[in-house]
């Protein structure tokens, strides 16, 4: 009972969140104002979170582990010495994952406008280097950037995965969540990097 009434809060102060970021913009908002907005009093607020930053820290944190959640799994079994980078991290997963982002579309659109935009950008794009890593290693086997330095090849490797989902989040989730996969897996055909 307890932690269906914690969990109802936490809900119930993020679409507050939600709302609020909406209406007046992250910087005119404040306690107060969410938890008028949420009906509870502040006590409540204090109990889960420290301030309105700390709100913003900790759903920014639920979604990309809920990302990272979807996308982890066993990767596909490499057959070769050398394979390519979207044998890694199999389509239908880069599909489910892009669904969360799209069905919670009013967050992530709170998040990009409470100025947590690059955080965003690159959290997601150090997500994917470590996945693709993981499941590369799990697979004994290591990305090889043909030479280049490991920082700029993940960089080189995610940087235009992730400026693709960057574009679609920015620009208001026109496409929809399998059209996007499309251009992804298409896009990693262009990847500098590969296994070894």
């Amino acid at each position: 009972m307890n932690q269906t009434r914690q969990t109802n809060t936490e809900h119930t102060l993020k679409e507050a969140f939600i709302t609020l970021v909406q209406t007046k913009g992250f910087d005119a908002i404040g306690v107060s104002d969410i938890c008028r907005t949420a009906n509870i009093n502040r006590s409540t607020f204090y109990a889960h979170y420290s301030d309105k930053f700390d709100l913003r820290l900790q759903l920014f944190d639920t979604a990309i582990d809920n990302l990272k959640a979807t996308l982890t799994g066993q990767g596909v079994r490499v057959q070769s010495e050398q394979t390519r980078i979207q044998d890694l991290v199999p389509s239908e997963r880069i599909l489910k994952a892009l669904s969360i982002v799209s069905d919670n579309k009013p967050l992530f659109t709170a998040l990009l406008q409470s100025g947590n935009g690059m955080e965003i950008f690159q959290r997601i794009k150090d997500l994917l280097a470590d996945l693709l890593e993981e499941a590369a290693r799990l697979e004994g086997h290591t990305l090889y950037a043909h030479g280049i330095e490991r920082k700029y090849g993940r960089d080189l490797l995610t940087g235009g995965i992730t400026t693709v989902i960057w574009h679609w989040m920015q620009g208001g989730f026109k496409e929809s969540p399998s059209e996007l996969t499309k251009i992804i897996d298409e896009s990693k055909d262009m990847a500098p990097t590969q296994i070894i």
